[in-house]
Parts: structure tokens; sequence; C-alpha cells
């Protein structure tokens, strides 16, 4: 059996996390990025991650989309999560169920700087970024263009690692209906994990409309409008709601415990529906 298959198979059923770590602790295998933590602070990293998965964070890195994807492993899959990130720290590479992540050499090669990135983070979120891209290596900290993680890729992550059921409701070209928001409500409310894609201007009030999708964020809340869940709303009465204050919480940028509040981000104006709406593109469900 090649070392890839074994790697395969060794990722299917992994242990429980605390059993990987008093491994990987006991070995102290050498690490096959350009990191500068020793192993016992590696583990704490992880183990912080795993209890709250908030805690995966971009910072001010390129990587949302791989960011969004890792809450939603962490939180559902601490074991696998765990075994993905020994493995890349001592083999360079690693299994999530069919997923492959092999970084290039130059994302392994990477001078880490942690007043963008965790390294922790760098090895997770780079790794998959790099390994999925077939035209850009994701190599640098300020790497904007490797970075982009378009819907079908995320909606393939999700396939290809350890969730059933996927669905992308995502356009990157015009914005999403208000029928489609209400799908996402139903969908989080089955306990399904959603990502929204949204433009990060969003979260920088006032309102402009040269808006483009370039932010990933996870669903953490229920959607009110004016107080109510949106389900509750018909869409034949849109119009007489989009002036009415929307609430919903998500998980973005390591902030907040994971509730970020959108509607009030920048704690100057609160959103209306109208104003979510112009900035929302549609979203990636899994279950």
């Amino acid at each position: 059996m090649s070392q890839v298959q074994l790697l395969k198979s060794n990722s299917q059923n992994p242990q429980h996390y605390t059993l990987q770590f008093n491994q990987f602790l006991a070995k102290k295998p050498s690490c096959k990025f350009n990191n500068s933590l020793s192993h016992s602070d590696f583990i704490e990293a992880v183990k912080d991650r795993i209890k709250q998965p908030h805690l995966i964070n971009q910072e001010h890195v390129y990587l949302c989309g791989p960011n969004a994807f890792f809450y939603c492993i962490a939180s559902k899959y601490p074991n696998y999560y765990a075994k993905y990130m020994l493995d890349l720290w001592t083999l360079g590479q690693a299994y999530l169920g069919k997923l492959h992540v092999k970084p290039s050499q130059a994302c392994l090669n990477t001078k880490m700087n942690s007043r963008k990135i965790a390294p922790v983070d760098w090895i997770s979120l780079a790794s998959l970024c790099d390994s999925s891209n077939s035209f850009f290596n994701f190599d640098d900290l300020d790497d904007a263009i490797g970075g982009i993680t378009f819907p079908g890729d995320m909606a393939d992550w999700f396939r290809k690692t350890l969730f059933n059921s996927v669905e992308n409701n995502t356009s990157i070209s015009h914005r999403a209906s208000f029928d489609n928001l209400k799908k996402a409500q139903r969908l989080y409310g089955a306990n399904k994990s959603v990502c929204f894609l949204i433009s990060a201007k969003m979260m920088t009030l006032p309102i402009k409309l040269n808006a483009v999708p370039n932010h990933w964020v996870v669903l953490t809340s229920n959607i009110l409008v004016d107080g109510k869940s949106i389900n509750h709303i018909q869409s034949s009465d849109l119009d007489s709601y989009l002036d009415k204050k929307i609430s919903l919480h998500a998980a973005t940028w390591g902030r907040e415990n994971g509730k970020v509040p959108l509607h009030i981000f920048n704690r100057k104006e609160h959103l209306t529906l109208g104003d979510f709406m112009t900035y929302y593109y549609g979203f990636v469900a899994a279950s």
C-alpha cells in the first residue's frame, strides 16, 4: 500500500482527538511547514479551535472560503479536523473524506506572519486553497487572486468530505432572491451548515451599489425581520419589509464567539432587509 493510500485509509475513522494529540506529543514529529510553533503550542491551538471553532480566523489573508468551510468541519467533525491538522504537520498532506489536500512546496515554505494569520490557521486554510487551485498557487500572505473561493469550489469541498447532502444556491453575477434567503433559514433550522456568499461592503455601511460577491460567512442564528422569522413573511409582501430591520449573526474573522451581528457590525447603523438583499448572493448548505 502506498503512502497516499495508507494516509487515506487511516483518515477514514480517526480516533478521538485527545488520543491523537497524546500520540502526536509523544512522537513529536518534525513539521513540513515553515513554522515556529512548538508541538505543544500547535496542539493547544488545534484544541482551542475544536472547542471554539470561531477562533479559526483568516485575519488579513484572503482565505474566507476555507475559513467558513473549516468552521463547519471543526464544529461537526472534530476528530477529522484534528487528524487533518496532524497529518498536514507531519506529512505535508492530508485527507478529509475523499478530499486529498496536498499543498505545493511553495505553500509549505511560506514564511508565516502571525500578525496576519495564526500559523495553525495558515496550515489548515492555505493548504486547502493551494491544493484546490489548478491555476494559481496560494503561497503568499497577500495573494488576493489565488485565495478566491468560487461557489462551486465550496460545494465541492463539502461533497468530497464528510457531508451527505450539499446544495449550491449562489450566483457570482446577480443577487439572490428573498425566497433564496428564506430557504437558507429553513436549512439552518434543520441543523444544516449554511455558508453565505456576500459582499463585505455589507459590513461597512453606508451602503454603496458597486458591490461584488467577495466574502464567505457561516450563518449562526435564525434570521429575523422586524422581530419576526423571515419564514413568516410572504414573498408577495416583500416590498413592505425592505425598510425594516434585519437581525442575523454569522461566524467570520474569528470575532464575537462566532456570533458577529451582521446587522449592526459597524455599530453605527442598523441594516435593513433591503440593505442585506443588496449584498446577498446566495448560500451553500451541507449536512
